[in-house]
């Protein structure tokens, strides 16, 4: 008997201290997602992300037409040099003449350059286009540049460009 009154003494004495320094650390899924760093969900909500210590960034963005450029997009790394992976242009829109458009640097966002990264490409009327750059070896974005792509309009407002244009770079 003398041991039944013991161990209910000492189960008493774990819950009363159990209610006074109530255990800290969240919840089992916060400690799981913590220790093996798992993302809830399917969406990344940032556009840089680091992996094994690789920096990476992957930037979408819808056209603009503020001028002859219409998508500008600013090296995430800010003042470290970027690899160019993958540079991307979808035109959903199509433009009343024939047009083009260049990908070029400049160290203002929305600037066009004179010298492009890449050739002139040629859109025909009426025509809808999606040009992807992948693997784009030996280009680098430079510390606090910018990707403008621009089209060879006067202004980009006469006529309204939908699409987006897309950067993938790794931190050099």
């Amino acid at each position: 008997m003398k041991n039944n009154y013991l161990w209910g003494g000492i189960i008493t004495v774990v819950l009363i201290l159990g209610v006074i320094f109530p255990r800290s650390g969240g919840s089992v899924i916060e400690r799981v997602i913590e220790r093996v760093g798992a993302t809830p969900g399917t969406t990344v909500s940032s556009e840089t992300f680091s992996i094994g210590g690789l920096n990476f960034a992957k930037i979408g963005r819808n056209l603009t037409a503020t001028s002859s450029v219409v998508c500008s997009i600013k090296n995430p790394f800010g003042t470290a040099t970027t690899s160019i992976e993958t540079l991307g242009v979808h035109f959903e829109s199509s433009f009343a003449a024939a047009t083009e458009f260049t990908i070029s640097t400049s160290t203002t966002a929305f600037a066009s350059s004179s010298n492009p990264l890449v050739a002139s490409i040629a859109i025909g009327a009426s025509e809808k286009l999606t040009k992807i750059y992948k693997g784009t070896k030996d280009i680098f974005l430079a510390k606090n540049e910018y990707l403008n792509v621009r089209v060879a309009t006067t202004t980009g407002g006469s006529e309204i460009p939908t699409g987006t244009c897309t950067f993938e770079g790794t931190k050099i």
